[in-house]
């Protein structure tokens, strides 16, 4: 069994005006429930406050180290993954909101250009998890997997052409709260869309390789 619990983020310095309840999904789990409750995929504890039986380490594996922040690399959702593997053996996950964490997030964290990093990168970890749920995903044919890669290719360049579109708007003078939020939604999209044409052309071209290869 697994049990996580509520995050509440304490700021190093005021969060900026254009900083929104949507944004901070990224440091602490939006989850109203006020009692004990199970929890499936995708709506698991942060590992900011999770804690796990060591014994089912042994049943699951690890930590996948291919996900999780290194150098560079904002690459979230470990925690998500190794939690994906317990719940398919069977094991149960509990949330207890009156387990609370207090997590400190530093001024660094607080930039545009930071949010910018992450939630690309939250967008390509959502399709290696889907892909890592699916565990054998099958296609008709070899033509039809190089057609979908195809077109995520082309979602991607048509998300990008739409993030240009957003960040004029916050140039022209809209609510710069919600124009970010869009523009943050928009590169998130376009992780998803890269990693899907990724993902695919390598189901293409090497069936049987890990994913994040």
């Amino acid at each position: 069994m697994c049990v996580g619990g509520a995050v509440k983020p304490v700021y190093e310095s005021t969060p900026p005006p254009w900083f929104c309840r949507e944004l901070e999904a990224i440091f602490a789990p939006q989850n109203d429930a006020n009692v004990l409750t199970p929890v499936t995929y995708p709506h698991y504890p942060y590992g900011a406050n999770l804690a796990l039986r060591a014994s089912i380490l042994k049943v699951v594996g690890n930590f996948n180290p291919s996900l999780g922040y290194r150098g560079t690399s904002l690459l979230p959702c470990e925690e998500t993954e190794l939690l994906l593997r317990i719940e398919q053996k069977g094991f149960h996950i509990l949330y207890e909101p009156r387990s609370l964490v207090h997590h400190f997030i530093s001024k660094n964290r607080l930039s545009k250009s930071y949010f910018r990093q992450r939630v690309r990168a939250q967008g390509r970890a959502e399709v290696v998890l889907e892909w890592l749920r699916r565990q054998k995903p099958q296609y008709k044919s070899r033509l039809r997997t190089a057609r979908e890669s195809a077109w995520w290719y082309r979602h991607a360049i048509r998300q990008r052409w739409l993030l240009r579109r957003t960040r004029q708007q916050t140039v022209d003078g809209n609510d710069e709260k919600e124009a970010f939020a869009a523009e943050c939604r928009t590169l998130r999209e376009i992780g998803r869309a890269e990693q899907e044409a990724h993902e695919l052309f390598f189901a293409l071209v090497r069936p049987q390789r890990a994913s994040l290869q």
